[in-house]
């Protein structure tokens, strides 16, 4: 029996000591004579990791990812394609609330190589600056859209990119953070052919027989669709951060706990819940197409409603409104609960007022039918 028993904690100690992977630890642990104490002690006391077994990684940081139409890396031209296609690339970009446009324009004429384009008397929000190259040619064109807050570049190098964004930020009035403007962009490829000027599988095919003035309208009503587009992916992050600052409370409230939120927070949040819907409701354009475009339908109208179905701006704006709905039910039922919490503790003052009166007036008829001698 005594021999026996050496034998089995023998082969419990070969068993611990064992350095293979998983399967030839089993063989090994077949031939061992013992069946039920031995695979534990092996997988308690074993250094090495079990092939196929669960490993607990630590977790990642969530990236940024654009909630606009196209990625800029996708789209981006590389130089065989411009060269074999004659493909270029227009970029929009939103870094602030609005611009003053007009400190930008009296920024850009004091050099030569920018030039100031004439817009029409019913869209003076817009400033439109071409950009000459070295032979003296208008190759580029830049729109600083005041309102909006954004710009859209054509044609226009990384570098030259970057200045005019920079350019922007110093006349630039409620600025958004580096992460949205690095972020938030929309890229569209556009070539120039004999045909009308349309957009087809989301690219722009300019007419190269249209005359200036006209050329830069129909590229000002593509830049008006993409400028709206990045602020409308702004607007949906600025959502997105409102809806993870109150996403507790349905929670506590499932659970039972007690909100403690106090009468100037939730006025807080309710004011930028309605600031949010004015700014995407009443002060832009994502419900309705511009007078502008209404009053131009055959030449401009058209292109700019393309440009908005293909960057699903109508789409969003119904999904960020019905979002902003159930936020609004969630302030709305905060504010009930803070209302509901001030009276009950009204009622409770009230109640202690009517007992202190009680309590004089028992006093006082105390006093006079049993008076202290």
């Amino acid at each position: 029996m005594a021999t026996k028993l050496v034998q089995k904690v023998s082969s419990l100690s070969a068993c611990r000591n064992l350095h293979f992977s998983w399967r030839r630890a089993t063989n090994a642990l077949k031939r061992c004579s013992i069946q039920i104490f031995t695979i534990p002690l092996c997988n308690a006391s074993s250094s090495t990791s079990i092939k196929g077994a669960p490993t607990q990684t630590p977790p990642q940081s969530r990236k940024s990812r654009t909630r606009t139409k196209s990625p800029s890396h996708k789209l981006r031209a590389s130089p065989e394609e411009k060269d074999q296609l004659g493909l270029m690339h227009c970029s929009a970009y939103v870094t602030g609330e609005r611009y003053n446009i007009h400190g930008i324009r009296n920024y850009l004429i004091s050099m030569p190589k920018y030039q100031v384009k004439f817009m029409p008397e019913d869209e003076q929000n817009v400033l439109h600056v071409t950009i000459k190259d070295k032979d003296g040619e208008n190759t580029s064109d830049v729109f600083f859209f005041r309102w909006l807050g954004s710009l859209v570049v054509w044609n226009v190098s990384s570098s030259e990119e970057k200045y005019l964004i920079n350019v922007a930020k110093l006349f630039q009035e409620g600025g958004y953070e580096m992460v949205l403007g690095d972020t938030e962009d929309e890229q569209l490829l556009y070539s120039h052919s004999k045909n009308a000027t349309s957009l087809v599988n989301g690219r722009i095919i300019l007419n190269e027989n249209s005359q200036e003035e006209n050329s830069a309208l129909e590229k000002y009503a593509f830049s008006n669709a993409m400028a709206l587009s990045v602020k409308l992916a702004v607007w949906e992050d600025v959502l997105d951060h409102y809806v993870q600052s109150i996403r507790w409370v349905p929670e506590a409230l499932k659970r039972g706990i007690k909100v403690r939120m106090s009468r100037k927070e939730v006025l807080e949040k309710t004011g930028e819940l309605i600031s949010l819907r004015y700014k995407i409701n009443l002060s832009s354009d994502l419900l309705m197409t511009p007078d502008f475009f209404w009053d131009r339908p055959e030449t401009l109208e058209n292109l700019y409603d393309k440009t908005c179905y293909f960057l699903d701006i109508h789409k969003r704006t119904r999904v960020i409104n019905e979002k902003l709905n159930h936020c609004t039910e969630m302030v709305e039922l905060l504010r009930t609960h803070l209302s509901e919490k001030h009276s009950f503790r009204l009622e409770w003052g009230i109640i202690a007022l009517i007992a202190v009166e009680v309590l004089f007036e028992s006093l006082y008829l105390i006093e006079r039918f049993f008076p202290f001698r």
